[in-house]
């Protein structure tokens, strides 16, 4: 049986996060009991979660636990952080965890939800952030769509002149290394050279 401090917490609490420390530390006992609970506060934290960040987090942690198998609850968990999201954004993060080695390395789900998040886009911006988790390699790694998406994000940066954001995104300095395989779909798109585009736009940038 659970302690009755333990008991009274799963009957009183609305807080997700206070489940999940009850869950991690019954898993973490070696008590076969408190490990059938511990799966079991699991589940109740997921039923009580709603918003996309919250239910990533229990996904990670379930993922990660290092006592028991519960992939199949991880997988519960994303999947509702899938349709519980809000935005592109959200769901673009969703996407990077299911296919993160750590997590559940799964890369055609993974594939399923970035393009979900495709379908949310509504902006430049959107795109964009797509583009640069479906580009890394910690992720799907797939270059082509990655420009695929680049296109759709220059389209929409001509259309309302923003295509400076777009040049200075390429060249930005955090460790994303979006230069090689971002310039050629650039260059083809605008039709003219970075070089060109830095004299057009009169924009500065040490390149190397």
């Amino acid at each position: 049986m659970l302690p009755e401090e333990m008991k009274q917490i799963i009957e009183t609490t609305d807080d997700a996060n206070c489940l999940m420390d009850l869950a991690e530390a019954a898993l973490s006992s070696g008590v076969d009991e408190y490990v059938d609970w511990g799966e079991k506060l699991f589940k109740i934290a997921l039923d009580k979660t709603e918003d996309t960040n919250s239910l990533i987090g229990i996904g990670i942690k379930l993922a990660r636990n290092r006592w028991v198998d519960l992939d199949d609850h991880a997988y519960d968990a994303f999947s509702k952080a899938a349709d519980r999201a809000n935005n592109a954004s959200e769901l673009k993060l969703t996407a990077n965890y299911i296919a993160l080695f750590q997590v559940l390395y799964d890369k055609k789900w993974a594939r399923e939800v970035y393009q979900m998040a495709i379908e949310k886009a509504e902006c430049m911006e959107d795109y964009l952030e797509i583009a640069d988790s479906i580009a890394a390699a910690d992720f799907i790694y797939d270059i082509p769509w990655a420009g695929e998406l680049l296109r759709l994000a220059i389209e929409s940066a001509v259309a309302i002149d923003k295509v400076p954001v777009i040049i200075h995104w390429i060249f930005e300095e955090d460790g994303s290394c979006r230069e090689e395989w971002a310039l050629p779909v650039f260059e083809e798109a605008v039709g003219m050279t970075i070089d060109e585009a830095f004299k057009k736009y009169r924009i500065m940038i040490a390149r190397y």
